[in-house]
């Protein structure tokens, strides 16, 4: 029972980790396309996640870099 419960914990935050990555770029690619609008709703949803689950993904990381 605790591995599964384990698989299931690392699955998520792997899950999670995709979702901010797709809400990132998604917010840079409007930002590209001078669509503001979305730009602020993926980047809004974005924060969301980051102030709910602050982990960071391979994408923040590298941007740090």
């Amino acid at each position: 029972m605790a591995a599964s419960h384990q698989l299931l914990s690392r699955s998520s935050l792997g899950d999670l980790t995709r979702v901010q990555d797709c809400l990132y770029l998604l917010a840079r690619l409007y930002h590209s396309l001078g669509l503001s609008e979305e730009r602020n709703m993926a980047a809004s949803q974005y924060k969301k996640m980051e102030d709910t689950h602050p982990v960071k993904t391979r994408i923040t990381v590298q941007c740090l870099m």
